[in-house]
């Protein structure tokens, strides 16, 4: 059923504390469907242990009462701690208030958890290790953020695995339609992950961070990463970002091949890639890649083992080469590509800038080369 929690007044609730309710649910379980709707205020550091009795038909639901995030504020230094639980989610809730260590900490294996429209509220100008998602050394299964705001501190995001075993990935991961923002040195930081998706998100520096930025996918599966928007025209500091993807659909991801398309880099800092593709079983298809200032918009180093396929690609460089691939006879296929750069691209050692030379080492017979322009969709395109 339904049951509330410090309702402020208005009416008597169930519980009084989120403590109280955490009490009741660790020692009598549900028996179905169960949410708690939590009353505005502000409220500590919450963790839940695991409890019995929810399946992923009847979850256990914690939502704001009023339907808004910022009514209700969950605060501490780990601001939520999930140890061993499954079947549970959060929704509308604020964790964390621009301070504390932790965001939302997986802790054991949790299993069936939805993260929905929260907000996690890290220290907007951390240095040092912070984290707004964490998870560490113990894979986890069926886990869900969506629509989510988080904000600040030294990652964004660290979900790390605990192997290449087939039992070490965290699976079934759904990331997407979140905004991280404002993180210092990590964007992001996937290891050891399989996602079902990881999708329609939007990734932004922070607006003065370090000399070095990071967006780190290493040893991960996916089945589709799609729509998803890299910025850097906001920061002032960073020189070197790199944005990784390494070793994808490589290992325990029983013949599928990963999707990549629809996603948009734009990369205005003086050094780094706007993508870096490494030993990767993938299709890379409708992608828009732009950098201005940095030596290459895109660059893969890959072997025979592996299966490039790179389609309908917008490849926009404006100080240095297209692309810069190495090892890739045999593992790369071309088709539909625009790529437009002062000199040309660089594959297996060797420079190609004439329009019949790129069309004779890559075989794309439909290659164009025209210069297109990028809207900042970081911004409002209204009037």
């Amino acid at each position: 059923g339904v049951y509330t929690i410090a309702s402020n007044g208005t009416s008597r609730p169930d519980f009084a504390t989120i403590e109280e309710a955490l009490k009741a649910l660790s020692h009598c379980g549900v028996d179905g469907s169960t949410t708690f709707l939590v009353g505005a205020g502000k409220y500590s550091a919450m963790t839940v242990d695991a409890f019995n009795g929810a399946s992923h038909k009847n979850m256990v639901t914690f939502a704001s009462a009023t339907g808004k995030a910022s009514d209700v504020v969950i605060s501490g230094t780990y601001h939520l701690t999930l140890n061993a639980v499954q079947h549970v989610r959060f929704e509308n809730l604020t964790f964390g208030n621009g301070t504390g260590t932790r965001g939302i900490t997986f802790n054991g294996k949790c299993k069936d958890v939805e993260i929905y429209h929260c907000e996690v509220l890290m220290s907007p100008t951390a240095t040092a290790t912070a984290y707004g998602i964490y998870n560490y050394g113990t894979a986890v299964d069926s886990i869900r953020f969506i629509g989510n705001h988080i904000n600040g501190s030294y990652y964004g995001v660290y979900f790390y695995g605990s192997g290449t075993s087939k039992d070490g990935y965290n699976t079934h991961i759904v990331f997407d339609s979140n905004l991280v923002e404002n993180a210092y040195y990590y964007t992001h930081y996937f290891y050891y992950t399989d996602f079902t998706s990881i999708s329609h998100n939007t990734f932004l520096p922070r607006l003065s961070s370090g000399n070095y930025h990071y967006t780190y996918m290493y040893y991960c599966n996916l089945d589709r990463m799609e729509g998803n928007r890299y910025n850097f025209t906001r920061s002032t500091n960073i020189n070197y970002w790199y944005n990784y993807l390494y070793y994808i659909n490589r290992y325990n991801n029983d013949g599928r091949r990963g999707l990549v398309c629809n996603n948009e880099v734009i990369h205005t800092r003086g050094n780094g890639y706007g993508w870096y593709l490494g030993y990767d079983n993938m299709d890379f298809v409708n992608n828009s890649l732009l950098a201005t200032n940095a030596p290459y918009p895109f660059y893969s180093y890959n072997d025979g083992s592996n299966a490039l396929h790179l389609k309908n690609n917008n490849i926009i460089c404006l100080a240095g080469d297209g692309m810069r691939f190495y090892n890739t006879a045999n593992s790369v296929t071309y088709e539909s590509n625009n790529i437009y750069s002062p000199n040309g691209v660089l594959i297996d050692g060797n420079t190609y800038s004439t329009y019949a030379d790129i069309v004779a080492v890559t075989g794309d017979t439909n290659l164009t080369m025209k210069r297109s322009y990028f809207i900042d969709s970081t911004k409002s395109l209204e009037p």
